[in-house]
């Protein structure tokens, strides 16, 4: 028995020191969420396998946001019920499953916090076998998964308000609510530093996730 096969574990080390150097992953996030994403009858009104067919216009969008694109800020000017929403959580669900690392969703309060989680995001990892099987249901006795934060192999994924944002944790990638429904944050906070800043200077202390660091503004 060599020194690598001395200890209980070595085959687990062994494995993940290979998956880290494996390359990003090929897949785009429209391709991502055309092969895994499922849709709940909770939060889509046309519940089932998500397929970008039905809303062409978002393709690129969501490719800008996959780790092989350049791009580092996606920011999308829209009307009302386009799609937008599923697009960023499509991202989300990519990240969780091929992309891992800290992920901050923002939100101007904490009950929209806790909206987005238990609308969204719940559903997004329930409906989704592949994201089910990396976040623990919150029933769990795992603390890694509550209304405010879900956490998976390689990552965790918060949705603070502005108020919490000191408690977020360095982050490879952000989104944000659109320009309308941040009106008003600063009055709220006493004129602090914007949240959506703040959520960027988290992003810019994670140097060795730049590589793919992203922000949206869906």
């Amino acid at each position: 028995m060599n020194s690598a096969e001395a200890f209980e574990g070595a085959d687990d080390i062994r494995r993940a020191w290979l998956a880290g150097l494996a390359p990003d992953p090929a897949l785009t996030v429209s391709q991502w969420a055309d092969r895994h994403r499922v849709l709940s009858s909770r939060s889509a009104s046309e519940a089932g396998p998500y397929r970008t067919s039905r809303t062409p216009y978002m393709r690129g969008i969501m490719d800008a946001l996959s780790p092989r694109n350049p791009v580092q800020r996606v920011v999308f000017m829209k009307a009302a019920q386009v799609g937008a929403t599923e697009a960023g959580n499509n991202w989300i669900g990519f990240c969780i499953h091929r992309a891992p690392g800290p992920f901050l969703a923002v939100q101007p309060t904490v009950e929209l916090a806790k909206r987005l989680s238990q609308q969204r995001i719940d559903p997004l990892i329930e409906e989704s076998p592949d994201l089910r099987a990396l976040v623990k249901a919150s029933r769990s006795r795992d603390i890694g998964n509550t209304i405010l934060g879900k956490r998976f192999p390689g990552g965790q994924l918060l949705p603070p308000d502005p108020q919490h944002m000191d408690d977020a944790a360095d982050a490879a990638a952000v989104i944000h609510p659109p320009c309308p429904r941040r009106v008003g944050w600063h009055k709220r906070l006493n004129r602090r530093t914007c949240p959506v800043r703040k959520a960027n200077s988290r992003r810019n202390c994670a140097p060795a996730l730049h590589n793919w660091g992203r922000e949206s503004g869906l």
